[in-house]
């Protein structure tokens, strides 16, 4: 996805994850249909207001699940989710439904593996100071989910504080980040995944970076 050169995961890199959901409401016959049309119009950046100020989203990013992967090296990783839960599918007790759970998964297999995944997108590679991030995604990611109310929005926030970590540890300024549109990276990675989902509704593995 998105043109990256390598199809290998990097030892200490940070990649945002997009998925179909794993265990949709409806059978996946049905789940599938909403993939299949065409993208003009569907797919384009939109704005709202809200109490924070005016919002830019992406139209087409909530047909898929939205993540935070950092691989540390083989069989070694962690997985941050957001996850959406419909009031149906909600096994916890009654009265205290969550629309929204924050999960954190150490995985030895790689997410390349699942069978929803419909790609990764490579955004980070961080070897100098790898050993320090684990400990800094395990503080922030709980922050931004409590936080947010949109896993692309938990993912591309965790990306770019992330980004501001890793400059203050080098003593630089990463100009780049004031500069940032999530709402246009979200774009271009939706329109990549409406490529490959069909891959990934058939099975097709390991899915691509």
């Amino acid at each position: 996805m998105m043109g990256f050169p390598t199809q290998k995961l990097q030892p200490y890199t940070l990649y945002i994850t997009v998925s179909v959901p794993e265990n949709p409401p409806e059978p996946p016959q049905v789940a599938a249909r909403k993939y299949d049309y065409e993208m003009n119009g569907v797919i384009e950046i939109c704005e709202k207001q809200e109490a924070e100020g005016t919002v830019r989203y992406v139209l087409g990013a909530a047909d898929f699940d939205w993540g935070i992967y950092w691989h540390r090296d083989l069989g070694d990783g962690t997985w941050y989710t957001y996850e959406f839960c419909e009031p149906a599918m909600w096994k916890g007790p009654p009265g205290l439904y969550k629309r929204w759970t924050y999960r954190r998964t150490d995985v030895k297999q790689s997410p390349r593996l699942h069978r929803h995944v419909v790609g990764l997108v490579q955004v980070m590679r961080i070897p100098d100071i790898g050993e320090k991030i684990t400990g800094f995604l395990d503080w922030l990611a709980p922050l931004v989910g409590s936080n947010t109310r949109r896993d692309d929005t938990f993912a591309t926030t965790i990306y770019i504080q992330t980004r501001m970590f890793v400059a203050h540890e080098r003593q630089i300024v990463d100009k780049e980040v004031e500069q940032f549109d999530a709402a246009n990276l979200i774009y271009r990675v939706t329109h990549s995944a409406y490529r490959e989902v069909w891959y990934s509704f058939g099975g097709h593995l390991p899915r691509p970076i």
